[in-house]
């Protein structure tokens, strides 16, 4: 017999202090070859008796079809069961390539020495040749550990020990351990976690050992490829992250593409030196994608310390929005010299990213590319650029090398990715582009008997990933915008009796999944990102919370459950529950004293928990001086503030004489944690001020500024999409959501709610700036004044127009299905909104004041109808339309036939060049008829570019137009309804005969500009 080096073998062994398998002393998922135990594995380990049995399960797959004679050292007591028929010392007839299970077992020998049980050497014969040590890479652990097939000879159930050890799940595991706790020593053994409170828990813990527990129902508890038994003794995938060794920390790949280089060409074979080229750098970012939209006014505080907010799209990591905020004004169209009608074509230079905690093998990602709400493209990643192995926390290609490039839709490359004139015009002004990874092709591996890694093509992780995250929450840490990690922990759904998933809080979920520590000296929690090896702090009071609205309502369910909770860490996790956690680029917690205040005093009495605030005396300001942050990024500024009586306080941010201010609120007696959002076109050097307006000390804590992401005001942008319906002289209503009977109204000059009565204080104007904030105003000649927030009252007024920040307001239309209508903010402060009166029968109060109040997206004494049904501009009929550039120049249809270009033409008061404008309530726009053929509509050709041409009216969106008085010298823009972004214009702006029309993203040029008169200047009435 050769003796051989030992190897590993993959199997399962369960070793008892009693003889006859009773009181499970610990467990291995795997051994050395002949079913023997590598001394290393019980180093440091104190018996409190000698092991007395054990067992071993494992699939045995033999190489070769023939019989087979195992036997066994030592002999006695000693059994090997092979598909649950006794083979010790039998030849049995074995097919090559079959699995059968194999049991090794050694019990009911009370005088056995541990040594000679720990060291079992089972050999065996082929076909009755020479004798052999076994073949580890034969032998494998089976996806069910059951040890149900012994035969009656070798039960392990005597009169004294009449039930067998239970394990339900069958994953060598029982559940007695599973649900008490178990823990792993020297990498490799499994044992029961001590009794609570008792010295050796006290030392386990104070070995830095971890107490693990899972579900004795389920073998895999997170739902990921590995079982609890191999997660914990970490026989699975090295390259898996450490976090996921702990049975509730899933195995779980977090796969995305990033976007770093976009090439623009004119010519589909990208990579030719023939044509012109535009190269731009963007950058991209997951927290982005959450965080758009997100507005100081809208929160969430249901526990102590708890800053968060709720968002209607929450994408976990699969999505990156890129900024291209650097390319706009570029002027891509002209530096390519695309013609309408022509693509340019795209090479999207991209980077893959793992944020999750396991690997990919032969990754092949699907990716979206998204414009606004339109999919421009979608691609699956060809054979040249597939990943054939990204690791948790990398990137392929890595760091220090170019991305891939992304630049054609088949393996043929044959299909280049292209974008039509619109789409490239609607980037080049800043539009954001997402990148959506729907899905990816990839493997997991599992480690051979050998110690290597095992690839097979059955092993798709597409098969566990709705698995996975069914049964877990899911959390992303959002590490300044920058960078990101995402974990998923198995939770318990309290709606299901049977499943004994361990409860965890939302605390306990972080100090598992991305080891969340507290520091004893100044109570904060803070965790390491080891791929930077950066310290980042995670207190509950200093970071700030999003998620979606189902895990929103789940957060609330928990808190009615559990109302004793006093912080967000304390709630229990629910499968289903998506929450990302952004931690602060700076934050003040003022438990040291770290000289960048001045102007008040640190203080030890009026601390909101941790010991120390920062006191600002009367009428004075705390100073927070040279910090430095990201332009034109977007921040969220939290801060806990109390005054020693009620009153106001201004927050100011200033970058040398620049002053901005971004707060105003009152204060009372109590702490009250107040956002306030930053946009940042700020860079260095800056100064935050805390001015007290009150007449005694104000009180300050746990200062926090986050970073929530980059480029567009949503705000901003939803008004700017709101003005395109607004003309200049237009008269509007504004009522209550209940009904249109009560309407804001000018009491000369208290705001109020007042039955319609047709007075003009009652028909209002709105006069949007270019940032999308509007002036609210009366149109009587006799008051003509602006709706006014006045600080420190609640009561509105119309005042003398200003121009003052308190005199502009924004919309914000309602997620609510429950709340259809509009709240009316304040652009001082975005944390305020208009409120009015209702009664017990929800009606409205008559002549009762409107006043400012917090926002609250569930009230709806803040939600007001608008707009209203507006009678047409212009009344239908015949008109001629003529360009602000020359008046001259009439929009006429170059022939009598459909498809006949529109262009432009001096004015020879012909038939072709007039136009019947009928109006159609149903969509708010005007149909433009061709008076030479009403057959033919004025269409804008958006699916294949952007000329305008006379078209058989097929009811397209983008055959009809609206039209909004731009000036009071009665100039209109006309806006196509298929997207308001785009007006009619002039190619070029050129006003030469038969220059064609197009559609142009709207520029403010005057070409966008338009006379509409009825022809020979017959009189128009007015609309």
């Amino acid at each position: 017999m050769i003796q051989t080096e030992e190897k590993m073998l993959k199997a399962v062994g369960q070793f008892f202090y009693g003889d006859n398998f009773n009181e499970l002393a610990f467990v291995v998922a795997r051994g050395i070859n002949g079913f023997k135990l590598d001394n290393r594995t019980l180093d440091g380990v104190d018996f409190k008796t000698t092991i007395q049995s054990v067992r071993w399960l494992a699939n045995f797959t033999p190489k070769e079809s023939g019989v087979y004679t195992f036997t066994i050292n030592p002999h006695y007591f000693a059994h090997i069961l092979i598909d649950g028929e006794n083979a010790k010392d039998q030849e049995i007839q074995l097919e090559a390539g079959k699995s059968y299970p194999f049991v090794v077992a050694y019990f009911g020998n009370p005088m056995t020495e541990q040594e000679e049980l720990l060291q079992l050497d089972v050999h065996y014969t082929f076909n009755q040749q020479e004798t052999k040590e076994i073949e580890v890479e034969t032998f494998s652990i089976p996806e069910i550990i059951s040890f149900e097939s012994l035969p009656m000879g070798t039960d392990s159930r005597t009169e004294e020990n009449k039930q067998p050890m239970l394990d339900t799940d069958d994953d060598g595991i029982c559940d007695e351990w599973e649900v008490n706790g178990y823990y792993v020593k020297n990498n490799i053994a499994v044992f029961p976690w001590p009794k609570k409170g008792s010295e050796e828990e006290k030392e386990l813990i104070k070995q830095g050992f971890k107490k693990f527990v899972s579900n004795p129902n389920e073998s895999h508890t997170a739902g990921d490829p590995y079982s609890d038994l191999e997660k914990a003794s970490g026989a699975f995938d090295r390259t898996i992250h450490k976090v996921a060794r702990d049975p509730l920390v899933a195995a779980y790949p977090s796969i995305t593409v990033g976007m770093e280089e976009l090439i623009l060409s004119n010519n589909e074979n990208i990579s030719s030196t023939k044509g012109k080229t535009v190269s731009r750098s963007t950058s991209s970012s997951v927290s982005d994608s959450n965080t758009e939209g997100i507005d100081a006014s809208v929160g969430f505080s249901l526990f102590e310390g708890f800053s968060a907010s709720v968002t209607g799209h929450y994408s976990h990591s699969s999505t990156h929005t890129v900024d291209s905020s650097n390319t706009s004004g570029q002027d891509w169209q002209h530096q390519l010299e695309l013609n309408t009608g022509q693509s340019a074509y795209m090479n999207a230079n991209v980077r893959y990213y793992n944020t999750g905690t396991a690997p990919v093998y032969n990754l092949v990602p699907t990716t979206n590319l998204v414009l606004g709400r339109q999919t421009v493209t979608t691609v699956t990643g060809q054979l040249n650029q597939r990943s054939l192995s990204l690791a948790p926390g990398q990137t392929y290609p890595k760091q220090h090398l170019h991305g891939v490039a992304l630049n054609t839709l088949d393996q043929f490359s044959s299909a280049p990715i292209a974008l039509n004139i619109n789409q490239l015009d609607r980037l080049e002004s800043g539009e954001k582009l997402k990148l959506e990874t729907t899905q990816f092709q990839g493997a997991f591996a599992r480690r051979s008997p050998a110690g290597g890694q095992v690839v097979l093509e059955e092993n798709e992780w597409a098969h566990y990933m709705p698995q996975i995250e069914s049964v877990t929450a899911g959390i992303l840490i959002n590490m300044g915008g920058n960078r990101f990690i995402e974990r998923r922990i198995a939770a318990k759904d309290p709606l299901n009796p049977n499943d004994r998933t361990p409860e965890l809080t939302l605390g306990e979920a972080l100090e598992k999944s991305i080891g969340m520590y507290l520091d004893e000296e100044n109570k904060n929690f803070y965790f390491i990102n080891e791929e930077t090896g950066t310290k980042h702090i995670i207190s509950p009071d200093l970071v700030h919370l999003v998620f979606d609205k189902k895990t929103g309502k789940k957060i609330k369910e928990e808190q009615e459950r559990k109302p004793d909770i006093k912080t967000i860490y304390g709630m229990t996790i629910r499968p289903g529950m998506n929450i990302q956690i952004n931690v602060p680029v700076l934050y003040d917690d003022f438990t040291k004293k770290s000289g960048m205040w001045s102007g008040g005093n640190y203080d030890t009495e009026h601390a909101l928990y941790k010991g120390q605030c920062y006191e600002i005396p009367a009428q004075k300001e705390g100073v927070y001086s040279n910090f430095s942050l990201e332009p034109k990024a977007i921040y969220l500024i939290v801060i806990a503030v109390k005054g020693k009586e009620a009153g106001n306080v201004t927050v100011n941010i200033t970058e040398s004489k620049e002053i901005k201010e971004i707060g105003n609120f009152e204060i009372g007696k109590n702490y009250k944690y107040q956002k306030m959002i930053l946009f940042n076109d700020m860079k260095e050097h800056l100064k935050l001020h805390i001015k007290s307006e009150t007449n005694d000390s104000v009180y300050i804590d746990n200062l926090s500024i986050i970073k929530i992401g980059k480029g567009i005001d949503k705000l901003k942008q939803e008004n700017i999409e709101y003005a395109k319906n607004v003309g200049f002289d237009d008269r509007f209503y504004i009522s209550a959501i209940s009904g249109e009977e009560m309407v804001i109204t000018n009491n000369s000059p208290i705001a109020v709610m007042k039955k319609k009565d047709g007075t003009k204080q009652q028909k209002l104007e709105l006069q949007f700036l270019n940032n999308g904030s509007f002036k609210i105003m009366d149109t009587s000649k006799s008051t003509n004044k602006v709706l006014t927030l006045q600080k420190g009252y609640s009561i509105l007024s119309f005042r003398e127009d200003e121009s003052i920040k308190t005199q502009f307001w924004y919309l914000k239309k309602s997620t609510n299905p429950n709340q259809m209508g509009y709240q009316i903010i304040s652009a001082w402060d975005r944390s305020k909104v208009l409120e009015y009166d209702i009664y017990k029968d929800e009606k409205v109060g008559d002549g009762w004041p409107i006043r400012i109040a917090s926002l609250d997206e569930n009230k709806p004494s803040q939600y007001f109808k608008f707009p209203q049904e507006i009678a047409p501009v212009l009344p239908d009929g015949e008109y001629q339309i003529k360009s602000r550039k020359d008046t001259n120049v009439l929009a006429d249809l170059s022939e009598n036939k459909s498809g006949a270009i529109v262009h432009a033409f001096k004015n020879h008061d012909l038939i072709n060049q007039k136009w019947n404008f009928v109006y159609d309530s149903s969509k708010q726009a005007y149909k433009i008829k061709s008076s030479q053929n009403p057959n033919l509509l004025l269409t804008w050709t958006s699916k294949s570019g952007n000329l305008i041409i006379g078209y058989e009216d097929h009811r397209y969106n983008d055959q009809y137009w609206k039209i909004k008085k731009s000036t009071k010298d009665g100039y209109y823009k006309i806006r196509n309804v298929e997207n308001l972004n785009y007006l009619l214009d002039l190619k070029d702006g050129n006003t030469s005969d038969r220059t064609p029309l197009c559609a142009g993203w709207e520029s403010g040029k005057p070409s966008q500009e338009w006379k509409i008169e009825p022809p020979s200047d017959r009189p128009l009435k007015d609309g």
